[in-house]
């Protein structure tokens, strides 16, 4: 009984969207109407100018102000070149820091106590944290600064702190480097 009634309702769903013949070939209703709108935006787009110097800010849809494309664009450069070069500034630390504990734990084992051993390799320990938790700090400090530069920069083309989006809420790329 259950099944027939299921079976009943489809039936009339999809009688509800009979096939129509057109002048492409047959089609459902919905579908033919799907494709003229795709048709119509593709033509639509053909049709539009393809060069703007100038964006429009998304920001507000009453809003007016215009974005300048190349200088944004030039501050993105500017802001992506200046994060390469923080981010391998602290790989070059971390990698300093690795190689500097590994001398220090092999000059350990050149100790004759146990307790000088044991004390050398806690120092190199010690001083590797020290070193890594150094390096990120001054890489916070350099993002920050570089995500400042860049928000400057992304004003003064025309835009906002909307068109700067991609910072966390404390000023950096990566929230979970503290």
């Amino acid at each position: 009984m259950i099944k027939n009634t299921i079976l009943g309702t489809l039936a009339v769903a999809f009688a509800l969207t009979a096939t129509v013949a057109s002048a492409e070939g047959t089609t459902t209703r919905p579908v033919k109407k799907l494709e003229d709108r795709i048709e119509n935006k593709m033509e639509n787009r053909m049709n539009a100018s393809t060069t703007r110097p100038l964006l429009r800010d998304r920001g507000n849809a009453s809003s007016t102000k215009m974005v300048d494309s190349e200088c944004a664009k030039t501050a993105v450069d500017v802001r992506k070149a200046s994060l390469v070069s923080i981010y391998g500034k602290l790989s070059t630390s971390i990698s300093a820091a690795l190689s500097d504990r590994e001398d220090a734990v092999k000059a350990s084992f050149d100790q004759t106590t146990k307790k000088a051993r044991q004390d050398a390799r806690t120092s190199a320990r010690s001083a590797y944290k020290k070193a890594v938790k150094s390096a990120y700090s001054a890489l916070k400090t350099s993002e920050k600064s570089t995500m400042k530069t860049y928000s400057s920069s992304i004003k003064a083309c025309g835009g906002n702190n909307a068109e700067a989006s991609d910072e966390s809420s404390d000023g950096s790329i990566d929230s979970s480097i503290k």
